[in-house]
């Protein structure tokens, strides 16, 4: 009955974000790797980590629509009894391009999941003889269970690029909007018995907004998540300051940009982020500091979350320099 796994830098996971995300980014191709440990007050850390990689397919000058096509992975591995889950994902959307640099897209997303739980590491009131815990007695229990099922999911986006995307300008303007739904199958989730899961309903908005002549950019951003009888909302923005430009027509001299931003879950945490991009290469670090009921027992520590980001700009590996650059 609880939320599905996700990031705190939701934008550095694109494909969990929203199936429509694959092939509408302002490069030839685009990989994200994630990890994030969480709840270390409470005994064994609970650990998440996913990659993802899409691209656009087909696409030709002068054609205003084409295929993006992705592939994501997620493994969550919660507590001592080691209760995990692995789900691999393939994602098609049909992008259609809308002006030079706007897009919209609709996508698909189906993925193959697993959910197991290992009963080895676990405690038992069984084991405890009156005196002391003795781990050599039975638990009565069973040592492992798993159970598999397909998922499906689908989205929309609407995406606006630009110049800032290969760290040759800071004086201009883009929108990334998108809603998605997952869980349309509701599948069975359940070890025994039945469990269907609710489905997952996502908004969002992020935007970069430029400051004239100025080196700093504004990122704000905004996503909402309901699934069944809980939301969540995420905002806050980066300041995102270009320290040294990329240069605009050879892409020889690769561009530098540092972003320090803060976030606010709603009744849940605050998290200070920063994020360094390197040319094709971007890192992401933040950190959730716990301000809900949980407090007086996480003693605020939330989650560490590390994100690393590639993006074949110039097309140097997956080709279409010109019509990526053109953005």
């Amino acid at each position: 009955m609880a939320q599905d796994i996700h990031f705190s830098q939701y934008q550095m996971s694109p494909l969990n974000l929203n199936p429509a995300a694959a092939g509408t980014d302002a490069s030839a191709a685009r990989g994200n790797i994630n990890y994030r440990s969480q709840w270390s007050a409470f005994g064994k850390p609970f650990q998440t980590m996913g990659a993802s990689f899409d691209m656009g397919l087909l696409r030709k000058p002068g054609n205003g629509s084409f295929l993006g096509a992705g592939f994501n992975v997620f493994q969550d591995k919660a507590g001592s009894a080691g209760l995990s889950k692995l789900s691999i994902g393939g994602n098609v959307s049909s992008v259609i391009l809308m002006s030079k640099k706007t897009f919209f897209s609709l996508g698909v997303q189906i993925s193959y999941n697993q959910r197991a739980v290992s009963f080895g590491d676990a405690k038992w009131d069984s084991k405890f003889n009156g005196t002391s815990y003795n781990a050599g007695l039975p638990s009565g229990e069973g040592a492992s269970m798993s159970t598999r099922f397909f998922d499906f999911g689908a989205g929309l986006a609407y995406v606006i690029h630009g110049n800032s995307s290969n760290l040759s300008k800071n004086d201009d303007f883009s929108m990334n909007v998108g809603a998605s739904v997952f869980h349309i199958n509701r599948p069975n989730q359940a070890f025994q018995g039945s469990d269907r899961m609710n489905m997952r309903y996502n908004g969002y908005a992020m935007f970069t907004i430029g400051m004239g002549s100025s080196n700093l950019q504004l990122q704000p951003q905004l996503a909402y998540w309901k699934q069944g009888g809980l939301q969540e909302i995420n905002l806050g923005t980066y300041f995102r300051y270009l320290l040294k430009p990329e240069s605009q027509y050879t892409g020889f001299e690769r561009g530098m940009a540092v972003s320090f931003g803060a976030f606010y879950r709603v009744k849940d945490a605050v998290y200070p982020a920063f994020m360094f991009e390197f040319g094709d290469w971007a890192v992401g670090v933040s950190y959730d500091i716990n301000l809900s009921s949980l407090t007086p027992y996480s003693q605020s520590r939330g989650g560490m979350e590390i994100s690393l980001r590639f993006r074949d700009i110039n097309g140097t590996l997956f080709g279409g320099s010109t019509q990526y650059r053109s953005l």
